[in-house]
């Protein structure tokens, strides 16, 4: 599942990703230190379950397996530091899986970097020690550099749209069902590309077509088991702003959140949409901008039509509507539903300025 807009320059540095590191677990090599970073916790999840199968003996997890997770708490502490030198009773090694612990951050001092290099460098051979960090700041080179010297730095990304519309495929193929790719296209966007939350969908899609005795799932079985598609509803919201249609934007609106989807990813997703719809004005190829933007056709389409229906100064001011609420939000001057309304009143009202 490696991603194909993966920095080059970065993995000549030492940095790995998702693919690499499956393929060195394959073939039975394993490091001592794993630092693994990045937005798609479901990649995470998938190396330390592989190391944890390779490495640990069943039955011996209470002894040979164990993991820490307290946010701000120091990676130095006796308690992991003793973990880490203790050797395996019944496995390979002993697993150690330490998330979220800040070391990139601000917090992390300089006399904690020495004592965390002093017992990284010092590990012995019988531990597999796992950092698990939602981000880093890569500005900190030292504390890179210590990982890639001692192990394995590993960057797990969101995959591209093309990529999960064939592990969608693959998974249900495995259960002898099929799916349309319109039913693809709307499952991947309704979870916004998130690994996990797909994975989900597809299990209860196995479990409703084995129940139903049907192998093929259609837009139909998706409309019926999945979320609601926040990001074509935003399409739609956008079409009838484009349309000087405020009323059919607002209807859109109460209708998603009469499902309970919650108002801020809703915001959200309506800036974001307005960033892409810039990024396609400036790009304007449907091709281009399936590359550049890394997004499915029917989206690049989509984004290409919509953009054609606006200015590009149009487009920014709507962005910065999108900002200025923000802050109205953030600094409690309004509610997060009427800033909602309002949002898309004035970027309707923008959209009607030649």
């Amino acid at each position: 599942m490696a991603t194909k807009n993966r920095n080059k320059d970065e993995k000549a540095k030492g940095v790995i990703d998702f693919s690499d590191v499956s393929a060195e677990i394959k073939a039975g090599v394993y490091r001592k230190v794993y630092l693994i970073y990045g937005d798609e916790a479901y990649l995470s999840d998938r190396i330390v379950a592989a190391l944890r199968k390779n490495l640990i003996s069943p039955g011996s997890e209470a002894v040979d397996y164990y993991a820490f997770e307290v946010k701000k708490s120091s990676v130095l502490s006796e308690d992991i530091r003793a973990q880490a030198y203790t050797p395996p009773f019944l496995s390979a090694r002993r697993m150690v899986v330490v998330r979220n612990q800040g070391i990139f951050t601000s917090d992390f001092s300089k006399e904690d970097f020495a004592k965390l290099d002093e017992w990284l460098r010092g590990l012995p051979d019988s531990v597999c020690i796992v950092f698990l960090e939602e981000k880093i700041d890569k500005r900190k080179k030292a504390q890179l550099q210590l990982f890639i010297d001692t192990g394995a730095v590993v960057e797990v990304v969101k995959q591209q749209d093309a990529m999960l519309c064939r592990w969608v495929a693959g998974l249900l193929k495995r259960d002898g069902i099929s799916i349309t790719i319109d039913a693809i296209n709307s499952l991947i966007s309704r979870n916004d590309s998130d690994m996990r939350a797909l994975q989900n969908d597809i299990e209860k899609i196995i479990l409703y077509c084995q129940g139903s005795g049907i192998d093929k799932a259609d837009s139909e079985v998706i409309e019926k088991l999945c979320a609601p598609d926040i990001r074509g509803s935003v399409f739609q919201m956008t079409d009838a702003i484009g349309l000087r249609k405020v009323d059919d934007a607002l209807r859109i609106l109460d209708h998603l959140v009469a499902l309970k989807e919650p108002v801020p990813r809703i915001r959200f997703m309506l800036s974001r949409h307005i960033r892409q719809l810039i990024c396609a004005k400036d790009i304007k190829s449907a091709e281009e901008i399936i590359q550049q933007m890394k997004v499915l056709p029917f989206v690049a389409r989509n984004l290409t039509r919509q953009a054609s229906g606006f200015s590009r100064d149009q487009l920014v001011n709507a962005l910065d509507l999108c900002f200025q609420t923000d802050l109205q939000i953030k600094t409690g001057q309004i509610d997060e539903k009427t800033a909602l309304e309002v949002l898309l009143i004035s970027v309707s009202q923008v959209a009607s300025v030649s």
